[in-house]
């Protein structure tokens, strides 16, 4: 389970260095395929997928509660998906796109923080 999350860690500061140099890229293919339903459908089971993982494999991370309460989150995230729905989703993805797309050196930065501590939390 540690290499799992080590290899997301990964993923999410090389997606933030990408997101660095070229945020607009992510951001048109999020706004693009918006009506899907198959987007909405994905964020919710991946965070319903990863909230189980983080709470599963926490005890194995340096910082277990932390990683467990992010876990919690990430699940109260998909619910709250759920909840708002297919148009409440394509509602906020208009909102949060073109905000992330305007201070995207600000939110590359937090995705390879994300992405870092998360490596380094499963790390030995």
């Amino acid at each position: 389970m540690k290499i799992f999350f080590k290899v997301i860690g990964a993923f999410f500061a090389l997606t933030g260095v990408y997101f660095l140099f070229d945020p607009s890229e992510v951001s048109q293919l999020l706004m693009n395929n918006s009506a899907e339903k198959w987007i909405y459908i994905t964020a919710i089971v991946a965070r319903f997928i990863l909230g189980a993982l983080l709470i599963i494999a926490a005890k194995q991370s340096r910082y277990p509660i932390a990683i467990r309460v992010f876990g919690y989150l990430v699940i109260l995230a998909g619910i709250i998906l759920i909840f708002i729905g297919h148009n409440g989703f394509q509602d906020l993805l208009s909102w949060v796109v073109p905000l992330v797309e305007s201070m995207g050196f600000l939110a590359g930065v937090f995705i390879v923080a994300f992405g870092g501590l998360v490596y380094y939390a499963f790390s030995d």
